[in-house]
Parts: structure tokens; sequence; C-alpha cells
């Protein structure tokens, strides 16, 4: 699912089905509540300038390099590290920022600023990061963490098995990972949708009464056990499902303004990405500006 900008510019989810090839595919980049100072349980913080502008093209937000970087006098009033926030420059109107402070901001630490305001509010939400796609409970036919699903398309199947990287196994004989394609009653056997088989002792016998070999040619490898009609769930499986995140993060349409200009409190990146196409440059107050874009819908 991907987040779209609806109605009163609230970010609404949307399904989604596009593939992404490269490295990146393993995380997505969820973002805190706004004005909060760490990441939901078991995401991390994004602390790094270039793990920022790869999460903000990652996520289809923005960054502009010569307007990146917070400078020193505005860094108690956002979220440490690599933050969201709406913006004008953007055509979703959404960028983000990186705030490079050392310790967290006063509203964070507890500790007062000599100055008014003591613990200035923060404007801008942290951007997390956490790993798109997880294990399910051993030998079940579910049990992914929260906020991922049970993977029950065999195209996104493959999708996961090229990006963890893991190897596709094949049936003997089927020239083919879906389980069942020699024999439906194989569906018993193993975990519903798309799972990772990992043979062990235990588990031999099964393993090859299904047709899939127990020794190290099928071990850590990726299968697919697709829905039969007027089935029940399988009854004794052998695997670990394979899961991916329920909501990807991804910033589509215009956001409304929040009335702050981040962009004006600023300064350069010192991290600075190489221009790669034509469409990422632009010509702003009279010097050369890369820009992450949004991906185009």
């Amino acid at each position: 699912m991907e987040l779209r900008a609806s109605g009163a510019g609230a970010m609404q989810p949307e399904t989604s089905s596009d593939v992404r090839d490269d490295a990146i595919c393993r995380e997505d980049f969820p973002v805190a509540p706004e004005g909060d100072c760490n990441c939901t349980e078991g995401h991390t913080r994004v602390t790094n300038e270039q793990e920022c502008m790869d999460a903000a093209s990652f996520s289809g937000a923005s960054t502009f390099w010569y307007n990146f970087r917070l400078n020193a006098a505005w860094e108690h009033y956002h979220p440490q590290g690599c933050f969201k926030a709406t913006c004008q420059e953007a055509p979703s109107g959404v960028c983000y920022y990186f705030n490079g402070m050392g310790d967290q901001p006063a509203k964070c630490s507890g500790i007062d600023l000599l100055i008014e305001p003591k613990q200035p509010a923060l404007t801008g939400q942290a951007v997390c990061r956490r790993k798109t796609y997880d294990f399910g409970a051993n030998n079940a036919n579910d049990g992914c963490p929260a906020g991922y699903s049970n993977i029950m398309v065999e195209a996104t199947c493959t999708e996961a098995a090229e990006c963890l990287p893991k190897t596709i196994g094949v049936i003997p004989g089927g020239e083919s990972n879906i389980v069942t394609v020699r024999n439906q009653s194989q569906f018993d056997d193993f975990p519903h949708g798309c799972f990772l088989n990992r043979a062990s002792p235990n588990n031999s016998a099964h393993l090859e009464h299904a047709g899939i070999t127990s020794n190290l040619q099928n071990e850590d490898k990726v299968f697919f056990n697709p829905t039969l009609e007027n089935w029940e769930l399988p009854k004794h499986p052998i695997g670990v499902p394979l899961c991916k995140v329920t909501t990807r993060t991804e910033w589509v349409g215009v956001a409304t303004h929040s009335g702050i200009n981040t962009t004006a409190r600023a300064g350069a990146a010192t991290t600075v990405a190489a221009p790669t196409t034509a469409p990422g440059l632009l010509q702003a107050a009279g010097k050369s500006s890369y820009v992450i874009n949004a991906e185009q819908k």
C-alpha cells in the first residue's frame, strides 16, 4: 500500500504493486507522529545525510541539497536527524530535511535552553527505518510481526526473494516453486502463501514426501503455496512464512502546508549527491541545485 493525499490534505493508504529492484527495497521508511522525539518501537531513526536523501527518493519526497541541513539556530525546533516537513518547493508538498545536532532537542532531553522558549515544540516528523520483509512463526501459517502481512501473491513472493536476496526453489519435475504444481494434497504440508524452506533433520521425511529434497540443494529457498478454493488453511505446515509491510510509506499527491517555512531554516547539505539525470537539475537563485525528485505516478 502507499499513502496518497485525500480530502483536506491527509495522507490516505492506497494499494500499490510497484516493484523496487535496488538494494534499498529491503527497507521502508515510516515517519514518527508529528512532534514526537522518537521512532515507533522496533523502528530506528535515520541519522545520516545520504540515507536521508535515499529515504526521500524511495518515499516520493524531495530533498534540495542547498536547503537541506538545518541551521544551528533552529535545531531545537525540529526532530534530530532526518525529518519530514511540508514544503512549497516539491510537487508532492513533502520535503525531507536533516537536523545534524549531536544531542536531542531541548523538548526531548528535558534540558531548558537559556532563552525563551525553554523547550520549543517540535515541528516535523522523524524519518525512521524498518525492514520491508520479515518472517512469521516457524512451522505455522501466520505469525507475521505487527505491521506486516503474509505474502499471498506469487509475483510479490518472487519480488521478496529477489530483494532479500533468497534463491527461488524449484519443485522437482515441476519447474516451478509452487508446491501444489504436481499434487494439490501438498497444500497441507507447507505454510499458506510465500514461505522459506528451512530443512532440518526433524522435518526431512516430511519434505521428501512432498517432493522437496531436504539436502542443501533446497534449504533456505523460497516457495509458494497458493490458496486452493474450498480448502481450509494448511493443517501441518513446515517452513517459515515470509511477510511484507502492510502499508508502505510513499508520498503521492499534494500535502497541505503546515505554515512553517522549514526551507528558510536550512542550508546546504554536507553530503552532495551527484546529479545523474537531467530532470534532477534545477536552476534556482542563479546556481545549480540537485533535487531527488518524487517518482512519477
